[in-house]
């Protein structure tokens, strides 16, 4: 399934997003803002020239997604799980990973500015 071009925000947002199963998905050029998503499962897709702007997408999970040219600015990633993803010319800015698991990624030319970690609730850097 291919998703371009497209704006969610608010209610719009979580009722595509909260609490769904997402599987061979291609996201390009869309912009999700203003919302709060949980418990999302998103596997081996492909989200290329978006922005998540001022969004919450906590206890989701992402399995073999790449992310390439997005922008990550003001999210709550908390107890999140990410396994075998790829960011490629990312940027994160004011993101928040409180208890979130990072396991096998491969980053590549992306940016990151002011994360949020937490002492109590550490993220879980796994590699092998």
């Amino acid at each position: 399934m291919v998703i371009s071009n497209q704006n969610f925000s608010g209610d719009h947002i979580e009722e595509f997003l909260d609490c769904c199963t997402f599987y061979n998905v291609h996201l390009l050029n869309c912009w999700f803002g203003d919302s709060e998503c949980l418990g999302t499962d998103i596997s081996y897709s492909f989200f290329e020239n978006c922005i998540f702007k001022n969004t919450t997408i906590r206890k989701s999970q992402f399995s073999y997604c790449k992310f390439k040219n997005w922008q990550f600015i003001n999210i709550d990633f908390s107890w999140s799980f990410f396994s075998k993803c790829e960011f490629i010319s990312v940027t994160l800015n004011k993101v928040k990973l409180y208890g979130t698991f990072l396991i096998e990624l491969n980053i590549k030319n992306s940016t990151f500015n002011d994360l949020q970690f937490n002492e109590s609730n550490p993220v879980k850097i796994f590699y092998s």
